[in-house]
């Protein structure tokens, strides 16, 4: 955050996953927890205008991709845990 990227996506293979590193992640930082730090998973979602960096599953990144091939809404994406090799990994990394 402090290289001063506005709009961080990591990705996470399970939405369990991206919840609890999203608590972690804020609670380490010293962000309230669904304000700069959130998740989006399917139907659920903590997310805030002021969100640096959002925790997604890696079908939900490629559902966003479908409709924005360029992910313009994000500065950086990160794909956490690719040593989990399945079909969402192969399509985000090709």
């Amino acid at each position: 955050m402090s290289a001063g990227f506005k709009k961080i996506a990591c990705t996470q293979p399970r939405r369990i996953a991206c919840i609890s590193l999203a608590k972690r992640v804020g609670h380490e930082t010293l962000n309230e927890y669904g304000s700069e730090i959130a998740y989006q998973v399917r139907f659920e979602a903590s997310k805030a205008a002021d969100t640096r960096i959002l925790f997604l599953t890696e079908g939900l990144l490629l559902r966003q991709f479908s409709n924005d091939p360029g992910l313009t809404r994000y500065d950086v994406v990160v794909v956490d845990e690719v040593h989990e090799r399945h079909v969402h990994t192969d399509f985000l990394l090709g």
